[in-house]
């Protein structure tokens, strides 16, 4: 991917893709916005449990890049 993309694309897809799951006025993923996204994508039938459980999954996501992006 890195070879196709190179570095800077493969940093920047991720954050391509929180820029579409994110609240625009919070610049943060929030319940709802992530909610109100997986309308858009035709997953409305997503359990609220199984919602959080994304957002739970993404935090741990983003904690291991932070500590990834400082050794």
């Amino acid at each position: 991917m890195v070879e196709k993309l190179g570095r800077e694309g493969v940093v920047n897809e991720p954050c391509n893709g929180f820029r579409l799951l994110m609240d625009g006025e919070k610049s943060v993923i929030t319940f709802e916005s992530l909610k109100k996204n997986l309308v858009l994508q035709g997953l409305q039938d997503m359990s609220n449990e199984d919602v959080a459980c994304m957002l739970r999954e993404g935090l741990k996501d983003v904690e291991l890049i932070h500590i990834s992006s400082h050794l």
